[in-house]
């Protein structure tokens, strides 16, 4: 299973995501089988409900799914949780399904991938070294 994994940090406004999310399904080495595990536990979402709506749209057209795609969001407030279940909520599409978790272990699960010690150890050292890399602004 291929595995792309975006990590958020800071304050974080819709055309941020946008483009983010656009760079990464635009890349050459993308692939519409690819999952996501996407980490907004230290980041400050500030974007509105519609904001939220046109997100879930815009995530199924860029990534233009041919088998089911699963996007699992590592969350730590009840805010997180709340924006990831409006854009779950109003993605149009069966292909792409989208939920909240607060542990790597379980995003793992959900995934279908194995939580191993290793795997679970290595996925917290990535998003740990991502997080100590400067944050792009838009």
């Amino acid at each position: 299973m291929e595995l792309i994994l975006q990590v958020y940090r800071g304050q974080l406004l819709y055309s941020q995501i946008k483009k983010m999310k656009s760079e990464v399904c635009n890349h050459v080495l993308y692939s519409p089988h690819f999952n996501f595990i996407i980490d907004i536990r230290d980041a400050e979402l500030n974007l509105s409900r519609e904001e939220l709506i046109d997100y879930a749209n815009f995530v199924v057209k860029e990534i233009d799914p041919e088998v089911v795609v699963r996007v699992a969001v590592l969350s730590r407030t009840p805010d997180h949780v709340a924006s990831t279940m409006v854009v779950q909520l109003n993605m149009k599409s069966k292909l792409v399904k989208y939920e909240a978790f607060s542990t790597v272990n379980a995003s793992l699960d959900w995934l279908g991938l194995a939580m191993t010690r290793f795997n679970t150890m290595a996925l917290d050292a990535t998003i740990s070294n991502m997080k100590d890399e400067p944050i792009n602004q838009v």
